[in-house]
């Protein structure tokens, strides 16, 4: 079995429990690479989950936001807005321009109150 050189203690495998042999480095703290591999993927799942969760949802503002373009709409209330899927919390960036928001959705410009965006527009140069 594995020991702590240091502290005499048996050591185990972080993922599945299973004692280290002994003399293995005194760092080791899988027993093969198929635990390492799964030890990490699960903890860095939360991570991942959030990440596809904001951009799924950036994604969804975009395509709202273009589908109003082309149908040559550039102002428009926030909540049809939200009964199309537009979540206006999600945003790649904003500026404060005196009283106005100016809010971008990656290449999509627009100014947001409290109730509407409007002076929607594709801008090339962010």
């Amino acid at each position: 079995m594995g020991y702590d050189l240091k502290t005499k203690e048996r050591r185990y495998c972080l993922e599945c429990g299973e004692p280290l042999d002994y003399g293995d480095r005194s760092d080791k703290k899988f027993c093969s690479c198929g635990c390492r591999n799964s030890y990490h993927n699960k903890s860095h799942h939360n991570g991942r989950v959030i990440k596809h969760r904001v951009n799924a949802a950036l994604e969804r503002n975009h395509d709202v936001l273009g589908k109003l373009l082309r149908m040559g709409v550039t102002a428009m209330s926030l909540v049809d807005l939200a009964q199309m899927g537009f979540k206006p919390e999600y945003i790649t960036s904003f500026i404060k321009r005196g009283t106005r928001t100016e809010c971008h959705c990656y290449d999509m410009r627009y100014y947001m109150t409290p109730t509407r965006i409007f002076s929607l527009e594709r801008s090339y140069l962010l």
